[in-house]
């Protein structure tokens, strides 16, 4: 069975953190009579606080049961968050950052019992019990958003629909906690030779292919991240690797410094050469295109993000077959392709849990697709 349980806080209670701990002392005798006093008291504090920690503890379980020992792991609740902002108000010197990514099937897709309306409450639960700061979702439709809305009112979230720039087609949307993040900017746009037209197509695309972005601050580490979602064409080779050249442009956009994410289905195992530039450092980026305007190469280190690797690769660098790593499974919960959905994070910082939940219910899954979960540890940028 997956479990998500939370680990009760111990905390200080505030009279014992502004209890004196040197006094002055009208004898030398005294002092031993005050320090045991002070400690005895600073006992029974802590004593009475562990007591309504352990009270508060919310418990988490889980009715489905995953396919793999991969299990998601337990982290702050957002009950636990809210009392660690109280008890901290500064910003935190590091702070964990968990993402997860899940290409969740549109509603209008001709699936019989594996329709939208038989999987959707699926979809909300495992949503609920990885408890994610950030999620991206891939394919869904304008139904389905609003459903997402209805459940999750703790998140705001961005984008547009692939076809019209508005509501009609399939959204990349980019959801992330109100009370965390302040949104900063965000946008769409089309993994086309004209990025900014609502629809369009190029290089063979099938459909018509976004990346929906949203730059936020941070309020617990006092910083810019980034986060990119998108979902690439699956028909040619020269779709994916051109749009992951747009995709690459927009992360090294130097007017949003600081750490970047990319979630999304790929469409494209991790060897694939549409990939590779996602791994490269900014100094092998090519040349640019207009010669009177270049780019400094010092300007570029300091915004591109690169290079990137997939989280579930960094905790699990063993685990490449499709049987091991496989996300796309047609319904069938028999991985069909090796690993197609990612969580990209800059390297070098921290993975603290990754994994592929392959959870299922009576024989039924909530997508085609397993989505896949990271959390990664932000340093607390110092304000000079």
């Amino acid at each position: 069975m997956l479990r998500r349980f939370e680990p009760a806080g111990i905390t200080t209670h505030p009279a014992a953190r502004e209890a004196p701990v040197c006094v002055g002392f009208r004898s030398f005798l005294e002092a031993p009579l005050v320090l045991i006093a002070v400690a005895t008291f600073v006992t029974v504090a802590l004593a009475a606080c562990d007591r309504a920690s352990e009270s508060e503890s919310p418990a988490g379980m889980v009715d489905t049961e995953p396919r793999s020992h991969i299990e998601i792991q337990p982290h702050p609740s957002p009950s636990d968050r809210t009392r660690q902002e109280q008890l901290y108000p500064h910003p935190a010197h590091e702070a964990s950052l968990a993402l997860l990514s899940f290409n969740v099937r549109l509603a209008s897709a001709p699936d019989g019992p594996d329709n939208w309306e038989h999987r959707k409450e699926m979809v909300f639960d495992i949503v609920r019990e990885v408890d994610p700061d950030i999620f991206g979702l891939q394919e869904p439709e304008q139904c389905q958003l609003e459903e997402f809305e209805a459940q999750f009112g703790e998140y705001e979230h961005v984008g547009v629909a692939s076809e019209d720039g508005k509501s009609a087609g399939k959204f990349n949307p980019v959801f992330y906690r109100r009370e965390r993040f302040e949104l900063l900017r965000s946008g769409t746009f089309w993994l086309s030779e004209d990025p900014d037209e609502p629809g369009s197509t190029a290089w063979g695309a099938a459909l018509p292919r976004i990346c929906t972005w949203a730059a936020l601050r941070d309020k617990l580490t006092n910083q810019t991240i980034r986060v990119y979602n998108t979902h690439l064409d699956y028909r040619t080779l020269e779709a994916r690797e051109r749009s992951v050249e747009l995709i690459v442009d927009g992360l090294a956009a130097p007017s949003d410094p600081g750490p970047a994410f990319l979630l999304g289905d790929f469409n494209a195992a991790p060897t694939n050469p549409a990939l590779i530039p996602l791994s490269a450092s900014p100094r092998e980026r090519s040349e640019p295109e207009d010669p009177r305007h270049p780019t400094p190469y010092d300007a570029v280190e300091r915004t591109d993000p690169r290079p990137m690797v997939d989280t579930f690769s960094v905790r699990y660098p063993q685990k490449t077959s499709k049987e091991e790593a496989g996300t796309f499974h047609g319904f069938t919960g028999e991985p069909r392709t090796v690993k197609i959905d990612y969580i990209f994070a800059p390297e070098g910082l921290g993975v603290k849990r990754a994994g592929i939940i392959r959870t299922h219910r009576d024989g039924r899954y909530p997508s085609d697709h397993f989505p896949v979960y990271g959390t990664v540890m932000l340093p607390h940028r110092r304000i000079p």
